[in-house]
């Protein structure tokens, strides 16, 4: 806005909309500063900002306690609210305080379509003029994004945000936030790659600890567990892929879950064969599939595809796609 910090927040959100290919910013954004530094600007008898006054014996002077006069009032003890002089020109900080609770409660008219009550009523909050340090303890300023299909959009869209309030905020020194509805919703977005790695790194290092110490301290058991285990979820991660399931907190949930899963059906399976007694690998292999495999099959596999089955006839999409398919 003019004569504004070209680093201001009004600026930067502006220039932030002169990309908004990348930063998602459709326009500047509005600014109750510069509407306002227009209403309290003096203009004789067209001024938005007047207030009465009353004449006596001593002259004119402003009836106490102050009262404001809309535009649309037509009285001739309604003055400006400031000197003809400061046309042009900012108020003064006194001034500032003085007459801004007037402008958030002033309708827009013809006469007067600056009045802030309609666009910037719960713009500003403001504090106690004669206890707070600060009068206006927090605003905020409305823009648009650009028009958002995609969740990649979406994302793209809340990571600038935060970009450009965080640049604004070490500018200005003051604490800015980006907010919209839809943030709450793609938050999960920003971090969801990096947390998916942790909570699997996570589990599979558990699956090692743990197969490693029940399964009598048998290293190479460990480890060819723990391997099967991690195929078993890049093969679903290939298959989330191909069935076009997008990676998000429910499939993440459903990919720990794959992991509990996969050490059932691996585990029983490595203690027969690290039990078994006959005299070669091979052997031991032969036997512990076909004792325990037959198990696995029946007990684990057939129980619980039984029980996923019937959310294949689910109308929800969030039962369809993230849990029968991926099960």
């Amino acid at each position: 806005s003019s004569g504004c910090n070209p680093n201001s927040l009004v600026q930067q959100i502006f220039l932030a909309s002169e990309r908004p290919q990348e930063t998602k910013i459709a326009e500047t954004a509005s600014s109750w500063l510069d509407d306002y530094f227009s209403w309290i600007d003096p203009n004789g008898e067209n001024s938005c900002c007047r207030m009465l006054y009353t004449h006596d014996q001593n002259g004119t002077m402003p009836v106490f306690p102050p009262t404001f006069c809309n535009a649309t009032v037509n009285d001739s003890l309604c003055l400006p609210c400031l000197n003809a002089s400061q046309k042009g020109l900012r108020p003064t900080p006194a001034q500032f305080d003085k007459y801004l609770p007037f402008y958030l409660n002033d309708n827009p008219e013809t006469k007067c379509t600056k009045g802030g009550h309609a666009a910037y009523g719960d713009a500003v909050k403001l504090g106690n003029l004669t206890t707070d340090k600060y009068y206006v303890q927090a605003s905020y300023f409305m823009s648009y994004h650009t028009i958002l299909r995609t969740s990649s959009d979406y994302t793209a869209a809340l990571k600038h945000s935060r970009v450009i309030s965080k640049n604004i905020s070490k500018t200005i020194g003051k604490d800015v936030f980006a907010y919209s509805v839809f943030y709450v919703f793609y938050e999960q977005y920003l971090t969801i790659v990096k947390d998916t790695w942790e909570n699997l790194a996570y589990c599979a290092a558990a699956i090692f600890v743990v197969t490693f110490l029940l399964l009598g301290f048998n290293l190479s058991i460990a480890l060819i567990v723990t391997f099967t285990v991690a195929v078993i979820i890049v093969n679903l991660l290939g298959l989330m892929y191909v069935w076009d399931i997008s990676l998000n907190a429910v499939s993440l949930v459903n990919l720990v879950m794959a992991v509990g899963i996969s050490v059932e059906f691996c585990s029983h399976i490595a203690r027969a064969f690290t039990v078994n007694r006959q005299p070669t690998r091979v052997e031991r292999a032969k036997e512990a599939l076909a004792k325990m495999g037959s198990s696995v099959l029946s007990g684990i596999t057939l129980t619980k595809f039984s029980g996923i089955l019937v959310l294949y006839f689910a109308k929800s999409q969030i039962f369809e796609v993230f849990y029968f398919r991926l099960y």
